[in-house]
């Protein structure tokens, strides 16, 4: 037994001018159950509508379609194929799978741009953080929230230190009077602060 596959008919109504190939696309939907593939702008004036359904209602909506321009303006020519042939549809309905994966192609590349935009802020964050987190002090880095590395300093070193950090939540009289333990204290918290 051959299997036929069942292919849709196509319909074409090529106008002169765009109002009139609405009307005729407009009139083709209405009069028949069918369906506007394509509305292609050709060189010149000329606008096309690709219609496709059942061949009967294909052939009566192109003809409903072809009064309905006729009306307002000049239809060129119309057709119908009855079995379009293999590869056909992909010459008609290759703007739609460009279109398709057009579409596809931006939404990936805004995806990426949005992606690289959150990267880098929460890369501009981490730096913040990293840079509260340390200190260039007498040509040495020091980690403040490293309380053994703050351990080892001296206490004149830490208040100097103390001094220098922005935002310090010790003010000088404070820095002045506080013992070791209290600066490592206070240099550690300023540390864990969200920046």
């Amino acid at each position: 037994m051959v299997m036929i596959m069942y292919k849709e008919a196509l319909g074409l109504i090529e106008t002169y001018g765009y109002v009139p190939a609405i009307e005729a696309a407009d009139a083709a939907l209405k009069a028949a159950n069918v369906t506007l593939k394509k509305c292609e702008f050709v060189k010149g004036g000329l606008v096309t509508i690709l219609i496709v359904g059942d061949v009967s209602a294909v052939k009566a909506s192109v003809d409903a379609g072809e009064v309905a321009a006729n009306r307002i303006g000049k239809v060129v020519s119309t057709t119908v194929i009855a079995r379009t042939g293999e590869g056909l549809d992909k010459v008609f309905y290759k703007d739609i799978e460009n279109e398709k994966e057009d579409i596809v192609k931006k939404d990936l590349e805004k995806s990426k741009k949005e992606l690289d935009e959150k990267l880098e802020t929460d890369e501009n964050k981490m730096s913040q953080k990293s840079k509260k987190r340390t200190m260039r002090f007498e040509d040495e880095t020091i980690k403040l929230d490293d309380k053994e590395q703050l351990e080892t300093m001296r206490v004149v070193d830490l208040r100097k230190m103390a001094r220098m950090i922005e935002g310090f939540n010790m003010d000088n009289n404070q820095i002045k009077f506080a013992k070791k333990d209290e600066l490592i204290g206070a240099i550690v918290e300023y540390s864990m602060k969200e920046g």
